[in-house]
């Protein structure tokens, strides 16, 4: 097989087998195990740790070769196994338990198995190892089986916006005292998504599974910032927003009017270290955040920095008198260079939205705290339209073609007939103007063009450029030539890269342009980033 084949070859067998035929191992070309605590009869408070065992097991006879879980699982019903017992809430606390493990152990595995398989039997459990039944109804709530080995920590717009059908905030009943945001890794009644990342994004390492007791339930969000790693702004912060990556593009939201205080617990290994919390301030987009300027912690001082200790702290947001009407930015943290230039390691648990209000205190004298704003990007075309001030053109030579730029509602398809000496389809500051009175936008403040692309068919070229008021319509500007995927890929591109174009004086803000083949690439979600 592998002579005959140019992918990785494999043989699907159990620990037990494996230990019984090295020549195997040898022989394949990763290493895949079944481990299942239930049919080696383990209990369930020690099954997700048996699992995580065999594993390291295994990748001890397999020295120097990727080792993955082809099948784990723990089944609902059926018969007792030693000390193993299936039921609902032990299928619930395998997956909680073993999540917990396969993130931070970054062990791959595939869940066995989605649903309900009726036709089995295999020893009277073969119909229960599904997360859901047979109808497709899930069991027990669980947040994922899915861990995220890799965190996403893409900037703002580099992530393609969720899509939902839901319009508006969702209101939270005024009969839940608790409203949380984070309370356990993969916990099902956990909200918001720590998907805003701003700033120096790639100095932050960001865990929603920190273990920092052997008691399941303490997992923590850690978060670590080193500007040795990146410094180009001297800060980096997370938002936890709704939905995921949403900067006021999108009316969902949470209505949680019937609270009044944020709480959460924190600290840091690194006693006395500064960093920023806050809830709200997000004040981009069509939707934005009902709270336009960040709440500090009441433990804050007049800059909204708070000192953490080597031991949990609890921390708390007043918001008593904010509008809490359409909350997309529930929680953020910050940290700078200047306050913790050697980095800081922050953990938090317990994030959560409480019904009864902070107990009055005596004001201090009065501050008036200087927010630390998340970097907005400038937006071009979002949604389904342009942005005030920009307007949209399309041109081809020698024919002056038109009509091949089609609005789909969201996002713009270009189907380029080809049978040209080129087409271009662009973004204009104002309507297309003559050269020699065209207008320049001043964006030198932002430092990267972001677009979202994809094509048709596949296998098809674009360029995409800009130029300033002064750029002639020769086509030598400075442009990029890409090949989009069939779904859609986000592309960011420095402007410095842009040799021809001054960015204090940009006229074309996008453009897309074609030779003489013909095309059909989409594009969606222009702006320009800081």
């Amino acid at each position: 097989m592998q002579t005959a084949v140019d992918v990785p070859v494999t043989s699907a067998e159990t620990i037990g087998y494996l230990f019984g035929h090295p020549a195997l191992i040898e022989a394949v070309d990763y290493v895949l195990v079944h481990i299942y605590a239930y049919w080696d009869g383990v209990a369930i408070e020690n099954a997700a740790q048996h699992t995580l065992n065999m594993y390291r097991l295994a990748q001890g006879l397999a020295p120097g070769k990727l080792v993955v879980i082809g099948e784990t699982g723990w089944p609902s019903a059926g018969p007792t196994n030693g000390t193993a017992v299936p039921s609902i809430a032990n299928e619930q606390r395998f997956w909680r338990e073993f999540l917990t493990l396969a993130q931070n152990e970054n062990i791959p595995f595939f869940a066995f198995s989605a649903f309900n398989e009726l036709w089995k039997t295999e020893g009277g459990v073969g119909s229960y190892w599904g997360v859901y039944d047979s109808e497709r109804v899930n069991k027990f709530d669980l947040q994922s089986v899915y861990p995220p080995l890799a965190y996403n920590t893409e900037p703002v717009a580099a992530a393609v916006p969720m899509p939902t059908a839901t319009h508006g905030a969702m209101v939270v009943s005024g009969q839940e005292e608790l409203f949380p945001i984070f309370v356990n890794y993969a916990a099902a009644e956990n909200h918001f998504a720590p998907s805003g990342y701003m700033g120096d994004y790639q100095a932050i390492t960001y865990s929603d599974c920190a273990r920092l007791t052997d008691v399941w339930e303490e997992t923590a969000v850690s978060i670590q910032y080193d500007p040795a790693l990146e410094n180009d702004q001297g800060w980096a912060g997370i938002y936890w927003q709704e939905p995921e990556n949403n900067w006021g593009y999108y009316a969902e939201g949470y209505d949680l009017t019937a609270f009044a205080q944020l709480r959460f617990r924190a600290r840091s290994p690194q006693a006395g270290s500064q960093v920023q919390f806050f809830a709200g301030g997000v004040y981009t987009g069509t939707y934005p955040s009902s709270i336009p300027q960040p709440i500090y912690p009441r433990e804050a001082d007049a800059n909204g920095f708070v000192t953490l200790s080597a031991d949990w702290q609890e921390f708390h947001i007043d918001l008593q008198n904010a509008d809490l009407s359409h909350v997309i930015d529930g929680f953020g943290w910050a940290a700078n260079d200047e306050k913790t230039p050697d980095g800081v390691l922050v953990y938090l648990d317990d994030i959560v939205f409480v019904q009864s209000p902070l107990p009055t205190v005596t004001p201090a004298p009065t501050f008036t705290p200087a927010p630390t704003p998340a970097p907005q990007p400038h937006l071009v075309y979002a949604g389904n339209t342009l942005a005030a001030g920009y307007d949209m053109g399309v041109d081809t030579g020698p024919g002056r073609l038109s009509d091949w730029a089609t609005d789909m509602g969201g996002y713009m398809c270009l189907n380029y007939p080809g049978g040209q000496d080129w087409g271009a389809v662009f973004i204009t500051n104002g309507s297309p103007q003559p050269s020699g009175s065209r207008p320049g936008k001043n964006l030198s403040e932002f430092s990267r063009l972001y677009v979202e692309l994809k094509s048709m068919v596949g296998n098809q070229t674009v360029q995409v450029g800009i130029k300033d008021n002064t750029d002639p319509d020769t086509g030598a500007e400075t442009k990029f030539t890409i090949t989009p995927p069939t779904d859609w890929q986000g592309y960011a591109f420095q402007l410095a890269d842009f040799a021809t174009a001054d960015s204090s004086s940009l006229y074309v803000m996008i453009e897309f342009v074609f030779g003489g083949a013909p095309a059909d690439i989409c594009f969606r979600n222009v702006m320009y980033l800081p």
